[in-house]
């Protein structure tokens, strides 16, 4: 994502979590949907761009190490408090 490609991913919770609606989710462990997707996402490619600008942006903004470490020293600076 943070090369701004359009991830194909399987469903689950984690990785619905990460990608956040920038991707194109397939229903895990089923192959036919995940070649279902790829087709689609070659005959898509616009949309893929679009989606991996989205995914580019996503990752910048809530997988920033800067934000990551602050928000780390707060939980931390919170308990002595």
């Amino acid at each position: 994502m943070s090369y701004g490609k359009c991830v194909i991913y399987s469903d689950i919770p984690e990785n619905a979590e990460a990608a956040d609606g920038v991707g194109i989710p397939f229903r895990n462990k089923d192959i036919d949907d995940l070649a279902a997707k790829i087709k689609f996402a070659l005959a898509n490619l616009e949309l893929c761009q679009g989606l991996g600008a989205k995914a580019r942006e996503r990752v910048k903004k809530e997988y920033n190490w800067d934000n990551i470490v602050s928000q780390t020293e707060e939980v931390y600076y919170s308990l002595f408090r």
